[in-house]
Formats: structure tokens, C-alpha cells, sequence
């Protein structure tokens, strides 16, 4: 059987594996995560899997249609996005009209909407996987294979004979160290990049879900549910050592909502780092609410350079809204502490969260030029479809979008919100104002290359983001100012 597993293209730069799919301000490109589970669980199975990125390798989709067409595969695998969902059912279409057998989809959208994303496929689309998919993808593999039936296939959904059928939902996987280590000998990891990672870099998991309940969060609300699993600390560390040695990178981020969930874990984690062979540099996901100064120094010395933290607003009011269940004297303290740890922190930063006003922004970007981070980044509020906060944005009726291809301008992250007193364009001018006052100073300018200075993989993606930023302002905005204007 001929197995082609992909991320599709759709616009360059777009990234499907961010908790909001779109086109950021710095261009940055994620690794397929899931996709590359997929593909080594299948290929320990014994399959033969062809695992390409297209996004990635600027093939666009002359470049699949081409490679289509030559292999013609049994099984055409890809995730669905919803600011892309147009794009990937017509991908769907064109591949099996070049000879492609069977096409399932994945992803959040799909889980949340099966029975629409079939129809619309007006069969094109055979399958779609729900949750987390990792096996599921095996035992449909193994069904196609055997001639078996998919409604024995547990976490599907398909079309039989004009009606929709659902199975039984697949039970989360509980042993993740069961798990083979993600398939990325198949990308070119010089081919991924974030502004604020060392360059190249690997992503990584330690665990999935999250014991938090923010209500904007999409991938433990659709995918990976809201308590914390766990991989021992030893199978982390083993994968970690597997691709220092092998894909030759300079940092591993961890992207678990939150890492540091299971304390005890993460220090098991840091002992065995700090008394391994190897020196490795990490960073990961963590929360504002890590006041354990020991903790932190020991996540240092095990080589950990960043902590990546959602404050999201500097406003207690709407972090209460979102149920952050977190104060904003406790993001002071930890962004104190950290420092003293001498740890980097990038903070995220989100405009339009439900409670938001003029005032309330005004408020989040003095209190974020309080902090002063290291570094930052800044979005609008995208509802997700089958997060709490997408419920509330159409019972208010606060959704702007009316299709799902308004999720995006083409591919560029706009806001999707839109409240009486706040419009689209006020939700996309506190952004790029934040972002503005924030880099655009001369102490942060120099504080950033002098910190990177003897670190040509970290300064690179400074460079980078500062130049990819600044195109969009000069180049983009117009144009998605335009649009929200239309």
C-alpha cells in the first residue's frame, strides 16, 4: 500500500500546527506534529509512508499534483484547517481525480464538524479521524488493507451508501511512552522557524492535554482533553538525546500547553539532562503561575533558555473572563523570578478576548511595556471552532466571519471578532501598535543583538522576525486593513 501523509499547501508561510492557524506577522513555520506521529506509528507497522511537507518545501500544489499523479498513492492522509477549508477539500477533489484511492482528514475542524466537512466534500473526502488520531490512522490503514469494515474503527467518521455514520469515541491514549519518537527524518529541519528559537530547532512533546480551562484553548478542548499526560521523564530524555545526535539542532522546544503541569516529572527530567553526556538547550510552554524559584534555577542548569508564557492580558477582569485562573500579580512575581533565574521569557499577548474595550488595551500594553519581557508576541482573539470561547462568540453573536475562508486573509491572521464598541480594525491596530512600541526601541534593538551576539542561530531569527515584521507593515497591513474595511 502507497501512503502519502502531507501538509498541504496553501499559501506560503501559512502554518497549520499553531494553536491558531494563520499566517503570523514573523512568517514563522512550525513542524507538522501530528502528521509526523502519524507517519512513524505506520511506519513501525511496516508501511511504507512518503511524509512531505509542502508548505515547507515551497512545492505549492503544482509540485503535489506532479508528485500525485507519478505515484498515484492507495491513501492520501492531511490535516484540515479551518482558515484553509476551502483550499483542502479542492485538494482532496483534484488528487483523487489524478488517481488517489482514499482521502482522510484530520485535525481540530474535522473533530469538531465531521458530517459537514463529508458533505462538503461531496466525496472527495472518505474518511475523517476524530480526536487524537494517532492509532486511529493505524486501524484504518489495517482495515483498508484487510477489506475489514470502518465501522469497526473506533474515532471515525464517514458517508455509506448517502448516510453518515459516526463510531464510538476512541479512548485517549493513556501510555504515551507507547508512542515511537516523531518522524522527522523525513523534513529538512533548516526548513522551520521561529523568531525567538535557536535556529534550527526540533519540536517535541513530554505530554499531552491540559489540566487548565481557558476558555480559547483549542487543542485540549477538540484533541488532546483537559488533564495532563504524562511520558516518563526517561523516554523524553532519551528522544531528546536521539535527535541531538541525529538532526543536529541547536534547541528542543517542548510544546505541551504546560510543562511545567507535573513538577515532580520535570525535575526528574532535569536531573537526568543535567547528569547525561550531552548539553542540550530547551525551552517550553509554562505558566505564570510557577512560583518555585528552586524549580526554576534547576530548569536552567538542566539547560533551559526560554519559558514561553500567556499572560494574555494585562486587565484581571478579563483573565478572570477566560477563566485564566491566574492574577496579574502572579505574572509580576514569576517574570521577577525568572529573570533572577536568568531565564528568558517570551510572553503571548491576546486582543479581543470577551470584556475587551479601548481601555482595557490601553491597560495591556502599558502593563506589557511594564514587564518588558524578552521578547513577545501579540494576536487577536481567533474563536476556534468547539472551544467554549467560539460558543460565545456566536450565541452574542460577535463572530464576524460568516465563512470559514474568512478566518483568514489569505492566510493572514485578522480578527474574527467584533464587539459594539470595538471593531476588527481596532482589534488589528492594537496588535501591530503593541508589537510597534514593544521592538521599535532603540534599548530593545540592542538588548536583543548584544544577548545573541556569540549566537548566530538565535540572532539569525531576531533578524529575521524584525525584517519579516516590518515587511508586513510596510507591504501586508495595507492590504488586510483593506479587507476589514470591505
Amino acid at each position: 500500500m502507497k501512503i502519502y501523509i502531507i501538509n498541504a499547501p496553501w499559501k506560503e508561510a501559512f502554518c497549520r500546527t499553531q494553536r491558531w492557524p494563520v499566517i503570523n506577522r514573523t512568517e514563522a513555520l512550525r513542524y507538522p506534529d501530528w502528521l509526523a506521529y502519524d507517519t512513524a506509528i505506520l511506519e513501525n507497522a511496516g508501511y511504507e509512508v512518503h511524509f512531505i511537507d509542502y508548505i515547507a518545501n515551497k512545492k505549492g500544489h503544482a509540485g503535489l499534483y506532479k508528485d500525485i499523479e507519478r505515484d498515484k498513492p492507495d491513501l492520501l492522509i492531511m490535516e484540515l484547517t479551518t482558515p484553509s477549508y476551502f483550499n483542502d477539500i479542492q485538494i482532496a477533489q483534484k488528487c483523487k481525480e489524478l488517481g488517489v484511492s482514499k482521502v482522510v482528514f484530520v485535525g481540530p475542524h474535522v473533530t469538531v464538524f465531521p458530517e459537514q466537512t463529508l458533505k462538503d466534500g461531496k466525496g472527495f473526502i472518505d474518511i475523517v479521524a476524530i480526536g487524537e488520531h494517532d492509532y486511529t490512522i493505524l486501524d484504518i490503514v489495517n482495515t483498508i488493507k484487510e477489506n475489514g469494515s470502518l465501522h469497526a474503527v473506533l474515532g471515525i467518521a464517514f458517508i455509506e451508501n448517502g448516510i453518515f455514520f459516526k463510531t464510538a469515541q476512541r479512548p485517549l491514549i493513556e501510555d504515551l511512552d507507547s508512542l515511537p519518537f516523531m518522524a522527522w527524518h523525513h523534513l529538512d529541519v533548516k526548513q522551520y522557524h521561529n523568531h525567538t528559537y535557536n535556529y534550527p530547532y526540533i519540536d517535541m512533546i513530554a505530554g499531552r492535554g491540559c489540566p487548565n480551562k481557558c476558555t480559547f484553548c483549542l487543542w485540549p478542548q477538540t484533541m488532546m482533553g483537559q488533564r495532563y499526560r504524562l511520558r516518563s521523564a526517561q523516554k523524553v530524555y532519551d528522544e531528546m538525546v536521539y535527535h541531538y545526535q541525529n538532526l543536529k539542532v541547536k534547541e528542543i522546544f517542548f510544546e505541551d500547553d504546560t510543562l511545567t503541569a507535573n513538577r515532580k516529572r520535570l525535575r526528574e527530567l532535569c536531573e537526568l539532562i543535567i547528569n547525561g553526556k550531552i548539553k542540550m538547550t530547551w525551552s517550553c510552554n509554562c505558566r505564570c503561575d510557577l512560583n518555585d524559584y528552586d524549580l526554576l534555577c534547576l530548569m536552567k542548569k538542566a539547560g533551559c533558555r526560554m519559558l514561553l508564557v500567556g499572560p494574555e492580558s494585562g486587565n484581571q477582569q478579563i483573565l478572570n473572563n477566560v477563566h485564566k485562573n491566574l492574577t496579574i500579580q502572579q505574572i509580576e512575581d514569576f517574570c521577577i523570578k525568572a529573570k533572577k533565574a536568568k531565564l528568558k521569557v517570551h510572553s503571548c499577548w491576546v486582543f479581543g478576548l470577551p470584556g475587551e474595550t479601548k481601555e482595557t488595551i490601553e491597560q495591556t500594553i502599558k502593563f506589557v511595556m511594564k514587564l518588558n519581557t524578552d521578547t513577545i508576541q501579540a494576536s487577536s482573539a481567533m474563536p476556534q471552532v468547539g472551544t467554549v470561547l467560539y460558543d460565545w462568540a456566536v450565541e452574542n453573536k460577535f463572530l464576524a466571519a460568516d465563512s470559514w475562508e474568512q478566518y483568514a486573509a489569505n492566510g493572514e491572521q485578522i480578527p474574527v471578532l467584533h464587539y459594539p464598541n470595538l471593531s476588527q480594525s481596532d482589534l488589528n491596530g492594537a496588535v501591530n501598535l503593541l508589537l510597534k512600541k514593544f521592538y521599535y526601541r532603540p534599548s530593545k534593538i540592542f538588548n536583543l543583538f548584544f544577548s545573541a551576539i556569540l549566537n548566530w542561530g538565535l540572532l539569525s531569527q531576531y533578524i529575521r522576525g524584525g525584517l519579516k515584521f516590518t515587511s508586513y507593515l510596510f507591504f501586508k497591513k495595507k492590504k488586510v486593513d483593506f479587507i476589514l474595511k470591505k
